[in-house]
């Protein structure tokens, strides 16, 4: 029995342990800077963010093997599963669901057909950086509107230093 528990923990010991992500907010329009602060964090902080930003991509699914026969000197190939891209695969898988549990239903929508964290994520700011680049053009308007006694805010402000 002592050997099936190390074994099982040897063999989770190097997936990514989690901090409940009941924890964070949920990911909706308007908080999407504070989201991201709490989510790089604990991503950062876990040694995941990796998985994030590229510096830990995705294996090959198969690795190939050269094969030498040294009676006939012939050579062939054997193409075997890549063991360092299954256990990627099942860590990002994880952090998919991780990741997911902290959106709310309408940010998921855009989600899904994502098939790696880093995709989520790159949809994510996709999203959210429209919508800043639209809410930017909407102030500078709102500015450029405002008015001090009979005055435009923009002949005040050419006057500043």
């Amino acid at each position: 029995m002592a050997s099936t528990d190390s074994s099982s923990s040897s063999s989770t010991s190097t997936m990514p342990s989690l901090p409940n992500s009941s924890h964070f907010i949920k990911l909706i329009d308007s908080n999407y800077l504070l989201w991201l602060r709490q989510i790089k964090s604990s991503l950062v902080g876990h040694d995941l963010w990796r998985f994030v930003d590229g510096t830990h991509p995705q294996p090959s699914a198969t690795i190939t093997l050269p094969i030498t026969d040294t009676k006939t000197t012939t050579t062939a190939t054997l193409i075997q599963p890549n063991l360092a891209h299954a256990l990627w695969y099942k860590q990002d898988q994880l952090l998919i669901s991780y990741l997911t549990s902290t959106l709310s239903e309408p940010i998921l929508h855009p989600t899904i057909g994502c098939d790696t964290t880093r995709d989520i994520w790159d949809c994510l700011q996709r999203h959210f950086s429209q919508s800043s680049q639209a809410n930017e053009t909407i102030l500078r308007f709102q500015l450029m509107d405002m008015q001090k006694g009979s005055q435009t805010i923009d002949p005040i402000h050419k006057s500043k230093p």
